[in-house]
């Protein structure tokens, strides 16, 4: 009975590894290793079919007993089966066998699980946890899943039949990113024609007809058609946008990246026109040699390297997961188990008894994965502490200029201005996430008592909150805004009991920021999100004056009254102007306020920052120029990059006034009640950060989009 158990376990797993074996031919120095010494014969008769030689009729005819799983299945070729599991249970390391390696470390998973089924309970997750140093040369279908947010969308595809022109599309790009990854030169922006055709194809192939889509019947094409012209919406509204203008570069003719065959010599003329950065090159018959532009490597290279946060959107992945087969998320232990780079040790975990409680913590479990692996990119490649370094000093200039409005306002007075003074000289900006954050002494202790330490690896942190403390989660999430909130929901957050900014690490890239990018950008995208977040400590005179609870006895009572009647004034402005939109007024008074003021502060700083070159498309000699941008005031590539952050007018003719919130506004004799004309509303990046989700309704964050 062991015997057969570890049979379906090894064919379990081996699934997926001996496909990548099979797909266009496993080379034979890898199968003649001779540290293994496995024959060729055998795998090929593997290779036929591999799935069924493994399986058999197991899915169709399986059943759930007292004692587990049970099938028709009648296990494996025995010479076959011996040799693969010495394979397996080889301990050495051989760097060019990375799929035997990764085939090592799941067969000591299976053997740990004591479930077949379970040993195929997360291949998403496997997907997007393998992405760091692991290359699918042998797997186009992986490949694209890495490369393009369409998994579910893709998958459909190929289970209806796929064209050759689709099979020859990835080939191409598969050639490209194999034969030459040293080639991609670090971006900022992504490249996105590619990706607009690569959906439209999916679309058109997927709305042909409704009833070949029999892999997830409930996603119905109208629903698949709205989400792929939503998301090519959005992407060209970003380009747009921000004027990002093709950059002509030669072609390298004598770099040849690859010659692949495709299946339709006449599909060449539309590859061409539709992907003019690449250069194809008929040599004979259906054979060509493909070179690409540095334009569409560098594309390459963000797909490949960038961090899937800037595409990936989770609302498809979660639809996706919704209708996988029940063997797929059987079980999240097997997901903890893929997660080889963060191993969870002494961790009591409780099985989940039923199949939607797993499928809740996988959606749950992945965009934090995705969020830590952009962390560990960023420390990789040494662009983290620089960035720290930058944003410091950005985050003390907004400090200085928020201080300066706060002494100078007539708004706040006498002793409750001394005590907004001391809050914001006090405020600790901390950046990185989760486990880096811990790192902060108060954040630390709050945590101790949710059992969670800076030691701690990330994924049990995680699941600790999770599986350990889940009614103290629930109520610490709704309070503090959220300790292991993703990207996705938000993406810098104030803490009040603290006095502390949450920056996520993953906010460091563009559209809200980037070293490399012009000043101005980084101002109306990063600073701007900073400034919003430190106008937090001052939003409300209840806010400056509830850290002292033990001296407001002391305050004198005159300088209280004046200042909360001052203050109540400009909040019920903003409570007037949103109070008939959906999610607004009261609610969000605080938010709206930030919003107003960080802006102005952002805009003051940047201002005094470019001082008389503000007002002028003269860059400073250390910012680069962007491309289709050197037009533009760095005023307007400010406001460009605020607007690009999703934010929305109703009258296109309102202007805020600097310095209204505080009173000392010498350019407008009526304060804020020019502001409060509106309706007007500026909605921060912190909303949503991915660029994709940035302009299509996106939720998350302290307030929606009014309907």
């Amino acid at each position: 009975m062991v015997k057969l158990f570890h049979k379906f376990c090894v064919g379990a797993f081996l699934i997926q590894i001996l496909t990548l074996l099979c797909i266009e031919g496993h080379k034979t120095e890898h199968l003649d290793h001779p540290a293994h010494s496995i024959g060729d014969k055998n795998i090929l008769e593997i290779c036929k079919n591999p799935y069924e030689y493994v399986c058999g009729d197991f899915d169709q005819k399986s059943k759930v007993g007292n004692d587990g799983f049970f099938s028709k299945y009648h296990g494996l070729k025995e010479e076959a089966d011996k040799q693969v599991i010495d394979i397996l249970g080889s301990s050495s390391d051989d760097s060019s066998l990375p799929v035997l390696n990764q085939a090592r470390y799941l067969y000591k998973s299976c053997i740990d699980m004591k479930s077949r089924n379970e040993n195929k309970s997360a291949v998403l997750l496997e997907h997007l946890s393998s992405l760091k140093g692991i290359s699918y040369k042998n797997d186009p279908t992986k490949w694209m899943i890495k490369a393009f947010p369409t998994h579910p969308f893709y998958q459909i595809q190929l289970d209806i039949g796929v064209g050759p022109q689709f099979l020859d599309f990835i080939k191409i790009f598969n050639i490209s990113i194999i034969q030459s990854p040293s080639m991609f030169e670090k971006l900022d922006t992504p490249y996105l024609e590619v990706y607009k055709a690569f959906m439209e194809k999916v679309l058109k192939t997927l709305i042909a007809d409704d009833k070949t889509n029999k892999v997830f019947p409930k996603l119905k094409p109208a629903y698949v058609k709205t989400e792929v012209e939503r998301r090519i919406k959005n992407v060209m509204t970003i380009e747009t946008l921000l004027e990002r203008h093709r950059i002509n570069y030669t072609v390298d003719d004598n770099l040849t990246l690859g010659t692949v065959t495709v299946g339709d010599i006449k599909w060449l003329e539309l590859f061409k026109v539709s992907y003019p950065d690449v250069k194809v090159i008929t040599v004979k018959d259906k054979k060509v040699n493909v070179n690409l532009t540095s334009s569409t490597r560098r594309l390459i290279y963000y797909l490949e390297e960038q961090e899937l946060s800037d595409y990936l959107e989770w609302k498809v992945i979660a639809d996706y997961v919704k209708h996988l087969d029940e063997r797929y998320i059987s079980h999240y232990q097997n997901t903890l188990g893929l997660v080889t780079v963060y191993p969870i040790t002494g961790l009591p975990v409780e099985p989940l008894s039923t199949t939607e409680n797993c499928k809740e913590i996988t959606l749950e479990f992945l965009p934090h994965l995705v969020d830590r692996l952009y962390v560990n990119k960023l420390e990789n490649n040494g662009d983290l502490q620089e960035i720290k370094n930058d944003v410091k000093k950005l985050f003390s200039k907004l400090r200085m200029k928020l201080l300066e409005n706060i002494k100078s306002s007539n708004v706040l007075v006498g002793k409750v201005k001394d005590e907004a003074i001391s809050l914001v000289e006090n405020v600790t900006p901390t950046m990185g996430h989760f486990d880096i954050i811990l790192e902060n002494e108060k954040l630390n202790q709050m945590y101790e008592s949710y059992d969670l330490t800076p030691k701690m690896s990330y994924l049990e942190m995680f699941f600790r909150l999770k599986i350990l403390h889940y009614k103290n989660e629930q109520r610490f999430l709704r309070m503090q805004g959220g300790y292991y909130l993703h990207s996705f929901q938000i993406g810098a957050h104030y803490m009040y009991a603290l006095n502390i900014i949450q920056l996520r690490a993953n906010l460091f890239h563009p559209p809200l920021y980037s070293l490399h990018w012009h000043l101005s950008l980084n101002m109306g995208g990063l600073v701007w999100l900073m400034a919003h977040e430190i106008s937090h400590a001052i939003d409300s005179i209840t806010q400056i004056i509830s850290r002292n609870q033990k001296t407001i006895e002391t305050l004198h009572a005159s300088d209280l009254k004046k200042s909360k009647e001052n203050m109540e004034k400009n909040r019920q402005c903003f409570v007037e102007v949103y109070g008939n939109t959906k999610e607004q007024g009261e609610r969000t008074a605080n938010e709206n306020i930030a919003d107003y003021v960080g802006l102005q502060l952002a805009y003051e700083v940047a201002e005094e920052s470019f001082g008389p070159l503000w007002k002028s498309t003269e860059r400073p000699k250390t910012d680069k120029k962007i491309p289709g941008l050197e037009t533009f005031t760095n005023e307007q590539l400010m406001l460009i990059n605020v607007l690009h952050g999703k934010s929305w007018l109703y009258k296109s003719n309102i202007r805020f006034e600097l310095g209204a919130w505080w009173g000392n506004s010498a350019k407008s004799k009526e304060g804020l009640a020019e502001v409060c004309r509106g309706p007007f509303r500026l909605v921060p990046t912190s909303v949503a950060t991915p660029p994709l989700r940035m302009l299509g309704g996106a939720s998350g964050g302290a307030r929606r989009v009014p309907e």
